[in-house]
């Protein structure tokens, strides 16, 4: 009977040549033959492993391939009848090289193990062959297919900074999230190993997070992007790295709050792992700006309660340091309440903010950017809330553009009650 899984992944091996040589494993493992399985395997794993490593060498100019192939190629002068030389290959492309991993590497020193017990007689009560079974040697197979041999060698150490450079270039491409997550997947994320993924997580939270340099001005949004990609990715390993580091990524410049408050938004867990001196610091710096504080909606149960959290505290005036919610950051929770809550719940934040405006400043733009816009949205109860709103508020009522806006709510309501039906006795500061 075919295994399916073995077939499936012998498809993807990277190098035609190694795909050919292949089939004598598969011959030998559904004829039985397993200990030749084993034996044939290993030599093709090696084998494998020394192509990725000239390719790294050649193609990326990787010193360390370099190191490990002139070191081999001195070995087998100094002892060509002499297997050291696959001892030092399997070590140390396992700790200088970012082709394996720590359990790929146990699995490939497994492998090398049990080929030797196959191609080597066992003395015990004579002399006799080591007789693998059914499962030791298709688990030998499925791990070296999925350890190394469907593995590119896009996996040297310069990756990071090819990536980083990468990520540079698409910045005028404008991607966002999802197509930043399909762009990395199909280039270099399904090619790398765990610890290169963590690796270049860690360089774009430094990016993003805490340093200040040209390039990291220039590129700290798709720097931020690209993180959050990764993240989504790799979060359960993630969680792992951080709780291993916590000095390195509770260490913030807070002069890069917005960047760290949008990435908390999607990863509200990661918060919980930081030292609580930084979470202490992060909180005083949301609590004393009302534009942090409106778009921190990691630090509330969902958004239905952080809306009401943030309406409440305009209700009652809370003081802050600095006191402007942006029209920017309304405009995104508004989306958010329309998707996660309901439309109704959503359009009234909207009229409720525009309502709190505290200048005539704050009433011009927010009436451009949260009422005008969704005029033919609001039904006949919202738009006569807006109404109520407008006569109750100075700021907004005696602004200067105040007759032209509330002529344009004027042509909503006659749309919606008639013209000459609405009672505008009630509203005597709403003016046309």
């Amino acid at each position: 009977m075919r295994d399916f899984s073995i077939e499936s992944a012998q498809e993807r091996i990277h190098y035609p040549k190694i795909k050919e040589y292949f089939e004598e494993v598969i011959k030998s493992y559904y004829s039985e033959s397993y200990r030749s399985s084993i034996v044939i395997l290993y030599s093709i794993v090696m084998t494998d492993l020394l192509l990725k490593l000239d390719e790294l060498k050649d193609l990326h100019s990787d010193t360390q391939a370099k190191n490990i192939l002139d070191k081999i190629n001195e070995i087998k002068v100094d002892k060509p009848t002499s297997a050291e030389w696959e001892k030092t290959l399997i070590e140390w492309v396992g700790k200088n090289t970012n082709l394996i991993d720590n359990p790929e590497l146990l699995n490939l020193r497994s492998l090398q193990q049990y080929r030797h017990l196959c191609a080597h007689p066992v003395h015990k009560n004579g002399f006799d062959l080591y007789r693998p079974n059914k499962e030791t040697t298709r688990a030998l197979i499925v791990n070296s297919l999925n350890d190394i041999l469907t593995k590119p060698p896009l996996l040297h150490n310069s990756i990071i900074d090819d990536i980083i450079n990468d990520i540079s270039k698409i910045k005028s491409y404008d991607f966002k999230e999802d197509e930043m997550s399909v762009h990395l997947e199909s280039k270099y994320l399904n090619k790398l190993a765990d610890k290169t993924a963590l690796k270049l997580i860690k360089t774009l939270w430094k990016f993003v997070f805490r340093l200040d340099n040209a390039d990291c001005k220039s590129n700290r949004k798709v720097n931020l992007i690209a993180l959050k990609s990764l993240t989504t990715k790799y979060l359960k390993l993630f969680k792992d790295e951080i709780i291993n580091d916590k000095d390195f990524y509770s260490e913030i410049d807070f002069n890069f709050i917005k960047e760290l408050i949008d990435y908390l938004n999607d990863f509200p867990e990661v918060y919980e792992f930081f030292l609580d001196a930084s979470k202490q610091i992060i909180n005083k710096t949301i609590q004393k700006n009302s534009d942090l504080e409106a778009m921190a909606f990691f630090k509330s149960k969902d958004y239905e309660e952080h809306i009401k959290f943030i309406l409440n505290n305009q209700e009652e005036k809370k003081e802050y340091e600095f006191d402007w919610i942006s029209s920017q950051t309304i405009i995104e929770l508004y989306n958010k309440a329309k998707f996660y809550v309901n439309n109704t719940f959503a359009k009234n934040f909207l009229i409720q903010m525009f309502g709190y405006s505290s200048s005539f400043d704050m009433a011009d733009t927010r009436y451009s950017i949260l009422i005008y816009p969704y005029l033919k949205d609001f039904n006949k109860e919202e738009i006569k809330l807006i109404v109520s709103l407008i006569n109750s508020n100075s700021q907004i009522n005696s602004r200067r553009a105040a007759r032209s806006s509330n002529r344009d709510i004027e042509c909503r309501i006659d749309e919606l009650y008639g013209e000459n039906k609405f009672n505008y006795g009630k509203y005597l500061n709403f003016k046309t």
